[in-house]
Parts: C-alpha cells; structure tokens; sequence
C-alpha cells in the first residue's frame, strides 16, 4: 500500500534535482555567446548612425543650389566619413562570434559594414564628377536663359488660348521629347551619352538650325521667338560639352543607390537573424 507514495516522492526528488541541475549549469553557450554579442555590436552600431545621417545629408545637399557645399561635403568625407567607415568594417569583421548560432547575423552585419564602406569609398573617389564643374555650370545658365527667353515669348500672347507661332509649339515638342526620350533615360542609365550626343547631332540640332533659317517679324514677338530658337541652340550645345559628367553622374547614382540598398537590406537581415536567436534562448 505505500508503493505509491514512495513513487511519487521518488518523482518529486528527481524533478527538483532536474531544476538544480538547470540552474548550476547557468546560461547556455549560445546565450553567453549572444549577451556578449549584442553587448558589443550595439554600441558600435550606434556610434555609425550620426556619421551615416551627416554624409548621407550632405551628399543629398549638393542636388539643390541653397545647400550645397561642396568643400564642405567634400571634408566630411575624405575626414570623417573614409577613416570612420574603415575602422567600422574591420571592427565588424573582427567582432566574430565564434559561435555557431550567431554565424548568419554576423555574416550580415559584415555585409553591411562592407555595403556602407564601398558606398563611402565610392563617393571618394568621385569627389570630381559631384562638384559642379564649367561645363555644368554653362550648362544650367543655359537652361535658364532657354526657360527665360520661353516665358518671355509666351507672355506676348494675349491669353493662354492664343494659339503660339507653330515654331514655339515646335521649339517645345523638341524640348519635351528630348527630355523623355535622352535625358530621363541617359539619368537612368538605359542610354549612353554617346546615344544622346548623335540624337543632338542628327536630329536636335538640324531642326534647331532649320527653325532660326526662317524669316521673322519685326515685331516684339517675332524677337522673342527668335531668341528663345536661339537659345535653346546654346542650351543643346552646352548639353553636348557636359555629356561626360551627365554619363558619369548617372553611373555614380546607380552604383551610389544599389550600396544603400544593399546595406539597408543587410542591416534589416541582421536584426531579423538576431531576433531569431533570441528566441530560440
């Protein structure tokens, strides 16, 4: 009859020595490993989120005339941003966990160290091609003297249901295609600047050269469209000098946004490989 409470004593005395057990063994390899881990990953991650924000703002700065400066831009990266990101890699690459478990987030926080370390060199490298250059810079004084002598034509209409002398809507078709059909595509690397040149050359140009053949008017008008043809001849021009830099800025910006996406992928799949060791701790 006491067969059944010797049992069960024996039971409990086996499960409290499991829980002992459990408890003088501590925390399991890979949870030490992970403690360790994060404790060391986290703070050099946050020390690399100020440095990314100021160059990847400064970069986006030079696109608009009010904030950029470039020696400024220019500094930050070849003194904060090359020495930073140097020692960012190779902290990450020597940060290796030698635990198993934690293998897949460490090959993606490396790849992400990597991604943002390119990106850095890239934009060293190309320090020529994102400063504005002479050619860029007659470039843009011609576009706005195209758009100047455009507006000033069209403010001779009497309202804007007055049909335009056919040269004009020629004179803006031109413009129009020329921007869908070469600049879109050359500033999405799908055209060369080669294809955009013999475009200007063959088929631009001529048209230009026809429409200022024609005769004129004395009239204020007349005088306007003239210059506004006549403008837009120089600003075609000018596009052709600049063509290397458009070439070369278009490369850079496609080469430049894959290194963000890149990193930014690889810094989401290391925190998604963390989470995944975490619950399995």
């Amino acid at each position: 009859m006491r067969v059944l409470p010797v049992l069960a004593a024996l039971g409990a005395a086996l499960a409290l020595t499991a829980v002992l057990s459990i408890g003088s063994c501590g925390k399991s390899g890979l949870a030490k490993a992970y403690q360790a881990y994060e404790a060391r990953v986290e703070p050099m991650l946050d020390r690399e989120l100020p440095t990314w924000k100021r160059i990847a703002t400064l970069l986006n700065e030079q696109s608009d005339e009010e904030t950029a400066n470039f020696e400024r831009f220019a500094a930050a990266v070849r003194n904060e941003g090359l020495p930073f990101y140097d020692g960012f890699r190779a902290d990450a690459e020597a940060l290796d966990p030698a635990e198993p478990g934690l293998a897949s987030a460490h090959a993606e926080l490396v790849a992400y160290a990597k991604a943002r370390y390119e990106f850095v060199h890239l934009i060293a490298d190309s320090l020529d091609v994102l400063k504005k250059g002479e050619t860029t810079r007659v470039r843009d004084l011609k576009d706005v003297a195209l758009r100047v002598a455009m507006e000033a034509y069209g403010a001779t209409l009497a309202s804007p249901s007055d049909p335009p002398d056919t040269r004009f809507s020629e004179l803006i078709v031109l413009a129009t295609e020329f921007q869908s059909s070469c600049l879109e595509p050359l500033s999405e690397g799908r055209i060369t600047g080669a294809d955009v040149k013999e475009r200007l050359e063959s088929r631009v140009l001529p048209k230009i050269k026809a429409l200022r053949a024609t005769k004129f008017g004395e009239d204020e008008g007349s005088r306007l469209l003239r210059e506004a043809i006549a403008a837009a001849d120089e600003f075609f021009r000018a596009i052709i000098d600049d063509l290397p830099r458009m070439e070369a800025g278009a490369r850079l910006r496609e080469s430049t946004g894959r290194l963000v996406d890149e990193g930014d992928t690889r810094l989401k799949k290391f925190r998604e490989a963390l989470a995944a060791v975490r619950r399995q701790l």
